[in-house]
């Protein structure tokens, strides 16, 4: 048998750093509606929504484990480029004296000192836009989660929160189309390595040569730093490169919400299909957030969502049954007999005994307890059908009790009421020998002859549960 699953609706209040506030909706129990926290009766299928999937990572279930997923910070990159030097440290005036005493081997290495240096700025052009398309993306994805609070919290509206995912996702795949320019950044300082090589070994006739060469040595020293400071071992390349890999990852998942729609805002746990015969099975549904923009080994946010109890198919009640048996109690019945009159002739009226009815009725109401054995719920649990069987005690008025037994099947309400119809097993009584009602008996009897037998009748029992 497969049990009716009914279903909780959660409507989450959106969240600050916290996700409490949680309010349960049975959607198919009309009547009422769970706080967060409360204890249901199940089997359940518990429906969170309104989840800011965007803001918060989700687990949903009973004992949960969260287990750490990519890294999603997205810090902003700090990108504030330096002032380049145009000019070489030298004048063109003395490069263009050396030039004419030396044929020119100092002039030349200048050159390729400013031509170096003029890419390397336009590289750092380069690679400041790429920081900013990178932040303006980083900065589109948190507008978005903040957005969706907003919405969420106003009226659940998910598909705006939809509508505005793909011009998030057309920043992100500019600034993924950016990778950082480490190779080209390489050769200009292997370029730069090249001509320091050079100077360093370069012969110089005079002293003014040789400054010149110092002074070279020396701008040759500040692009070098220029350059590692956009290398790839820089601390803004390393910064960038982990944006650009979280950012690959943002594009994945918004994708993937993207593609789920509503229902990626919505998450789901059936719970409570365990059973135990003898004990109620209680399941916590939990919900554990944890914050995107956080550090993925952050502490998560546990919350208690509903308690399932998944009661125990066995209960016991007690109340009051109607037997539709026809109950007979016999007794000697005086009674008058219109008889021959031999002395006097004709007829004459005297009494005499006979057997009679001294107690007779359709149906009599009779105390029941109740063993109750549930087979299947019915709109998740608002009705269960069951099997009941257990003992009646008839009260005979003076003569005494007999207790009896009960077998039948039928509704209960809110695990509370039991409806019962079934089997009334009685011990009535029945004359015994070959006397019928209205035999006449003699005077010196004083009760009739009686049997005990076993007969089943209709039963209709109400109770009430009480474990």
């Amino acid at each position: 048998m497969t049990p009716l699953i009914f279903l909780f609706m959660i409507a989450a209040a959106p969240h600050a750093g916290s996700t409490r506030g949680w309010i349960a909706h049975p959607v198919e129990r009309p009547y009422g509606e769970f706080v967060a926290g409360e204890r249901v009766n199940g089997p359940a299928l518990v429906e969170v929504s309104r989840l800011n999937v965007l803001r918060f990572d989700y687990r949903l279930g009973v004992s949960v484990a969260y287990l750490q997923g990519p890294d999603l910070t997205l810090p902003f990159i700090p990108f504030t480029p330096g002032k380049p030097t145009y000019e070489p440290a030298v004048s063109t005036a003395t490069i263009a004296a050396i030039n004419q005493t030396r044929g020119g081997s100092l002039k030349d290495l200048a050159e390729k000192l400013v031509g170096i240096d003029s890419t390397v700025v336009y590289e750092r052009g380069i690679v400041e836009g790429y920081a900013g398309g990178a932040n303006g993306a980083i900065q589109a994805i948190r507008s978005l989660a903040t957005h969706a609070d907003i919405v969420l919290r106003k009226d659940g509206d998910e598909k705006e929160v939809l509508d505005s995912i793909p011009v998030v996702q057309s920043k992100i795949a500019s600034a993924l189309n950016t990778p950082w320019p480490s190779r080209d950044v390489s050769d200009k300082r292997a370029s730069v390595a090249g001509v320091t090589a050079e100077l360093t070994t370069y012969a110089t006739g005079n002293d003014k040569e040789e400054n010149l060469r110092k002074a070279l040595l020396t701008y040759a020293g500040q692009i070098a730093d220029r350059v590692d400071s956009i290398g790839a071992a820089s601390s803004i390349a390393v910064r960038y490169q982990d944006a650009w890999v979280n950012l690959g990852e943002w594009r994945w998942l918004l994708q993937k919400i993207n593609d789920g729609g509503a229902k990626s805002f919505v998450l789901q746990a059936r719970v409570g299909q365990e059973s135990h015969v003898l004990f109620n099975v209680e399941s916590r549904v939990e919900l554990l957030s944890h914050d995107r923009f956080t550090a993925p080994n952050t502490a998560v946010l546990r919350e208690t969502v509903v308690t399932v109890v998944r009661p125990s198919p066995l209960t016991i009640s007690a109340g009051v049954g109607m037997s539709f048996d026809d109950e007979i109690a016999f007794g000697i019945v005086p009674s008058k007999s219109v008889v021959p009159d031999p002395v006097n002739g004709g007829t004459k009226t005297v009494t005499v005994n006979r057997i009679g009815y001294t107690r007779r009725s359709d149906a009599q109401p009779i105390p029941t307890l109740l063993l109750n054995y549930r087979l299947w719920p019915i709109q998740g649990g608002r009705w269960n059908v069951e099997m009941s069987g257990g003992a009646a005690v008839d009260i005979h008025g003076n003569v005494g009790t007999e207790v009896e037994y009960v077998l039948g099947a039928g509704l209960s309400f809110g695990h509370a009421i039991v409806l019962t119809g079934g089997v009334h097993c009685a011990r009535v009584s029945r004359l015994a020998g070959d006397f019928h009602p209205y035999d006449q008996v003699p005077d010196n009897l004083t009760a009739p002859p009686l049997r005990k037998t076993w007969k089943g009748s209709p039963m209709l029992a109400v109770t009430i549960r009480m474990r």
